[in-house]
């Protein structure tokens, strides 16, 4: 995914502070996550923990002269820091690039000599310590000359398939003498010899010719130049944190628990292989169903979604008066038919679809499909959503979908990572294994996130290149025939079985088929041939630092089931793959797995098919050094010592071509867990009974909707773990290390309750926790009358007159708790005979605990006017009635009297009247007096219109 240009970096702002992201130009995403891909260095060093090249030896033993004083005194000491060079090689693998010190390598840390995880050519290090080969200061501006591109055939294979793009250019070496350092130790056979014969003699024996025969029998030396840049997709969290805009490069994966069937849900559970979840019903296959038209035979795909015809009347097509498709009806209850038809299938019939769909191929016309398709997820019980940015900068990945060539791609990924090849194709296309004894040794790197991968394991073959062992020329000569099956169904494809598409990776080819194909891939070929003319680097660009333009071609998920996951030991196995075709057109992939077992945890590995263009050269000695007429064996130190002396200068011409590469790299990991969320609090409703008083009624619902908000704990650790659960299924952090309290969880009924739990103390809490150990669950599976049902009452006796504090939780089928319920104040009062009962919402904010100075008296005094001292005194107020008794007025604009008693107790009559209530303790003798004074006001006494005068407009209401 790297582009021709130089990568840029661009710094945005955000709340946090300066955040750098690498953009790549002409993809139009942003990521932190930029790798540098190569295997250059293994070309000019032993393995990857030593020094490169035999002059280097001389470098190193300079600055390790110049590092430290103490070597110059010594000897031993930097006898003992050279003794660990004899391992080395005694000459490089790539005698020009190393003499300049113009190769990529991952660069040394400043004043040591491990390696920090970036890549870039060596000549550049970061900690200013320049390599000093022989010829360091020798570079790009030495390149001239670059050629026309041409047509060159390739020896031993027939033009019309496989003419190779190739072009030249020279470097010139002048005389070094006065570049060399007078003061470092020499390791030449003959230190009188100047460098530059030695380079001369060197390209000579080891690149052009390989050998010290003359003249020569072999052909030059071939190098290549993989080194290229790829970004690995961050988690959209992380794209929220830093606040990046326009395209970030994202990946974002959700599970979803969606509804409870219990057959379905307990047959997986307990009778399931982990491993067979492949044959669990697949929201992808139900779509291609849908488009598929049902003839006389049945599809592949209905055969799969109906066990082989076991699950009968499901998937039946309507047609209209035309013959046309236009919708699918079934009986309902596919769940439940699915698991009994699932344990009716034989061995063989199970074992041959999970054979089949053990690897999906997905083309983009189906990927489009499904984004449409995705709300029927929700029809699922449960479900894995996955989406993530790709690279839209891809022109060959478009070019291989024009030309219906990106299905044979994916068929030779997924037939290659099987090992399985037909014909001698592994050797054929060079393909390498993750298996395999041939692999590739490729290093990433990324200095921001401080990642470091040797890829010596992973897959790779050659696309295109200058021998007949690669895709282009096998596939464009054999078609379907390079396939291990190539008419069988060891996979699936998700295509219409009428496609092209389909026919092609299924079917094999018609004779009719072969020419049209064998014409069409000959437009392609001129259409890719002008894409390598374009994107392939010259020898110069590659001095310069340039690195290889790569894109995304394909991208495969892998997904594993996580044995033990709780544990130390646990371990990763391998269930399914899916294949994805990249084009321009798809800007956001979108995978949904509908094939998931309740509590368990997958992992999902998705890997980058990147189609590297590299540059394969050699080097081949100008003419004017080569020496003529020499037979003898003679040494080519002697053969170009007279001529270089004489020209001072090393000539040396670069034949370079394309060379195209695919390579997997990982793209991004996610591991996900199917748990259901934890329920909403049930919603209460207390009814208390006519004249009883110590017993009421408490009626329990289930309560519908969602919300996201903390949890709250009541038992501490038991509910901790708990919710900790729900946590990790939704991927969201338990606490805010800021302030060590709980971040939001959320919260919805997705199935069934199962307990009640209530929680009764007669003190008012402080908190939640206060309840602690005052629990009494109810399960409504085991009660009488009861099976998981929503709702549930329970009579609970209470003593009168005392308050009592509730608080009330649900839990779900799956063992999940709720948050608790508002806190419930409730008394039942007894007055006498009286009894009422109260009960009213407990806010812990409005309670505080106070120091008790004051006793309620309500039990034991009570003060009431008696009846004849609340009736309205009519004749005082100066109100008439009629023969029937009705009030001609009001008291509106009057003063009504209370009582008609002769005395009254009211001071509006006597403002000095006072009672006296005298209490004497009976265990101290101690006396208290209260004087009380009786009153009454008059509501509402300016009413101005009798209709406006409501029923209780003209009450009086003595205090």
């Amino acid at each position: 995914m790297a582009t021709e240009q130089e990568d840029k970096v661009a710094t945005l702002g955000d709340t946090k502070g300066v955040v750098n992201i690498s953009v790549a130009e002409g993809g139009s995403f942003f990521s932190d996550k930029k790798f540098t891909l190569f295997d250059d260095e293994f070309r000019f060093m032993k393995d990857g923990n030593k020094t490169p090249a035999y002059y280097f030896k001389n470098s190193v033993a300079q600055q390790f002269v110049e590092l430290n004083q103490e070597y110059k005194d010594n000897l031993s000491i930097a006898e003992a820091k050279i003794s660990w060079w004899e391992n080395y090689y005694s000459h490089t693998e790539d005698e020009i690039r190393a003499a300049m010190g113009r190769f990529w390598r991952r660069a040394w840390k400043s004043n040591s000599w491990n390696y920090p995880t970036d890549a870039r050519l060596y000549s550049k290090t970061p900690d200013g310590h320049r390599a000093a080969p022989p010829f360091s200061d020798h570079g790009p501006n030495n390149v001239s000359g670059l050629t026309d591109w041409i047509l060159k055939p390739v020896d031993g294979v027939d033009s019309s398939v496989n003419n190779v793009p190739w072009r030249q250019e020279t470097i010139t070496f002048q005389d070094c003498f006065e570049c060399t350092p007078s003061n470092i130790i020499s390791f030449a056979e003959d230190a009188s010899t100047p460098e530059l014969v030695i380079l001369a003699a060197n390209v000579a024996e080891r690149e052009h010719y390989q050998g010290e025969q003359f003249p020569p029998a072999g052909g030059s030396k071939k190098h290549v130049d993989y080194t290229t840049t790829y970004f690995q997709a961050i988690s959209h969290k992380e794209v929220e944190d830093k606040g990046v805009i326009n395209r970030p490069l994202y990946y974002k994966a959700e599970s979803d628990y969606n509804f409870y069937i219990k057959s379905y849900e307990n047959y997986l559970s307990e009778k399931m292989h982990n491993q067979r979840i492949v044959l669990l019903p697949n929201i992808n296959v139900m779509l291609l169903e849908e488009m598929t038209r049902d003839d006389d035979e049945k599809t592949n795909f209905h055969d799969f979604i109906t066990l082989g015809g076991k699950i009968k009347k499901a998937f039946t097509d309507v047609m209209n008066e035309k013959g046309e498709k236009i919708k699918e009806v079934s009986n309902g209850q596919y769940f439940e038919k699915w698991r009994h038809a699932y344990g009716r299938m034989n061995e063989t019939k199970k074992l041959a679809l999970l054979g089949q769909y053990k690897d999906i191929l997905m083309p983009y016309e189906l990927n489009k499909k499904v984004a449409e398709y995705q709300h029927k997820r929700f029809m699922f019980p449960m479900f894995f959503d996955l989406e993530f940015a790709t690279d839209t900068n891809c022109k060959l990945a478009d070019l291989l979908d024009e030309f219906g060539l990106d299905g044979p791609l994916l068929k030779t990924i997924v037939e290659g990572s099987r090992e399985e090849f037909g014909n001698g194709m592994k050797d054929k296309l060079d393909f390498r294994t993750t298996q395999g004894a041939k692999r590739d040794h490729f290093w990433i790197h990324n200095d921001k996130v401080k990642t470091e991968e040797k890829l010596k394991n992973r897959n790779s073959f050659k696309f295109f290149d200058d021998t007949g062992k690669n895709w282009i020329h096998q596939y464009g000569s054999k078609g379907p025939e390079i396939f291990f099956r190539p008419n069988s169904d060891s996979f699936a494809a998700l295509a219409p079985q009428d496609s092209d598409y389909y026919k092609t990776l299924h079917k094999g080819e018609s004779n009719e088929g072969k020419i049209i194909n064998k014409l069409l891939f000959a437009i392609f070929k001129g259409k890719f041939y002008k894409l390598l003319k374009e994107k392939t680097r010259s020898f110069k660009t590659i001095l310069q630092g340039k690195k290889a333009y790569s894109e995304v071609v394909a991208y495969k998920i892998e997904k594993y089931y996580v044995h033990k996951p709780d544990e130390e030991d646990q371990e990763l196995r391998h269930v399914q793959n899916y294949y994805y075709t990249n084009t321009s057109k798809l800007d956001i992939l979108k995978h949904v797995d509908t094939q998931m077992k309740y509590n368990k945890t997958y992992h999902y590995r998705v890997y980058s098919w990147l189609a590297i263009f590299g540059t394969q050269y050699e080097y081949k000695v100008h003419n004017k050094h080569l020496p003529a007429g020499v037979k003898a064996p003679v040494s080519w130190i002697a053969r170009m010592r007279s001529n270089i002396n004489i020209l001072r200068q090393l000539d040396v011409n670069i034949e370079s071509q394309p060379i195209v590469k695919m390579v997997e790299v990982p793209y991004f990991s996610t591991t996900t867990r199917i748990v259901d969320t934890p329920p909403l609090a049930p919603n209460v409703n207390m009814i208390p009974y006519k004249n009883n008083r110590n017993k009421f009624l408490i009626n329990l619902t289930s309560q519908t909707g969602e919300a996201e908000e903390p949890p709250i704990l009541i038992d501490s650790a038991p509910d901790h773990d708990n919710f900790l659960e729900c946590y990790q299924a939704q991927e969201r952090a338990p606490s805010d290390s800021d302030t060590n309290t709980y971040m939001p969880l959320f919260f919805q009924s997705d199935d069934p309750t199962q307990i009640f739990q209530i929680f009764r103390i007669n003190r008012p809490p402080e908190s939640y926790s206060d309840f602690a150990g005052t629990k009494k669950e109810y399960n409504t599976a085991t009660l009488p009358k009861y099976t998981a049902a929503s709702s549930f009452s329970i009579v609970d006796t209470i003593s009168p007159n005392t308050k009592y504090y509730y608080t009330f939780r649900s839990v779900d089928i799956h063992g999940h708790i709720s948050n608790p319920s508002p806190v419930y104040k409730v008394e039942i009062v007894d007055n006498g005979g009286a009894v009422y009962f109260l009960v009213e919402l407990f806010n812990f904010k409005d309670y505080a605990p106070k120091p008790m100075t004051r006793k309620n008296m309500k039990r034991f005094i009570s003060l009431l006017p008696a009846v004849e001292q609340k009736i309205l005194n009519a004749e005082e107020s100066g109100l008439e009635f009629d023969d029937l008794g009705a009030g001609q007025d009001t008291v509106v604009n009057k003063n009504p009297v209370l009582g008609t008693a002769e005395v009254s107790i009211y001071n509006a009559t006597n403002p000095r009247q006072f009672f006296k209530v005298r209490l004497i303790s009976k265990s101290t003798g101690r006396k208290i007096d209260f004087n009380l004074a009786f009153e009454y006001d008059h509501k509402n006494p300016n009413v101005k219109q009798i209709s406006d005068i409501k029923d209780s407009d003209s009450a009086t209401t003595p205090n």
